[in-house]
């Protein structure tokens, strides 16, 4: 009987836990679409590079947005390493490399639509 108590006691704490974990992420949803309206401009101003093409793209994200890491902006663009060069931004600016814990939810962010657009490059190269 004890020990039934105790199952249905971890049951119900798992179940308060995956809660607590869910209004976490709905509390976050709601403040990402707020924390990217304030983005606008700057998310306008990386796709603007972006349309220039992946050279543009990639110096501009390097000199306005520098990785929190200590990374050099990449020097060869030429066609015959760019896959790899933006493979390494795409490494370097990944949302999962760069967590809401470490540098904030609109780093966060910033990072994630980054890399959607360095992605959208790379799928010329392949």
């Amino acid at each position: 009987k004890r020990e039934a108590e105790e199952e249905g006691n971890r049951r119900a704490d798992e179940r308060a836990a995956e809660r607590i974990a869910e209004n976490e992420r709905m509390r976050r949803m709601n403040n990402s679409s707020i924390i990217l309206q304030g983005l606008n401009p700057q998310l306008d101003a990386i796709k603007k590079a972006a349309e220039s093409g992946p050279r543009q793209l990639i110096q501009h994200i390097f000199r306005v947005h520098p990785p929190k890491k200590e990374e050099e902006c990449p020097k060869d663009f030429g066609d015959a390493v760019m896959k790899k060069t933006i493979l390494k931004c795409i490494r370097t600016y990944h949302q999962d490399k760069n967590p809401v814990d470490a540098h904030g939810l609109e780093w966060h962010l910033l990072c994630r639509e980054i890399t959607k657009q360095l992605n959208q490059k790379l799928e010329l190269y392949k």
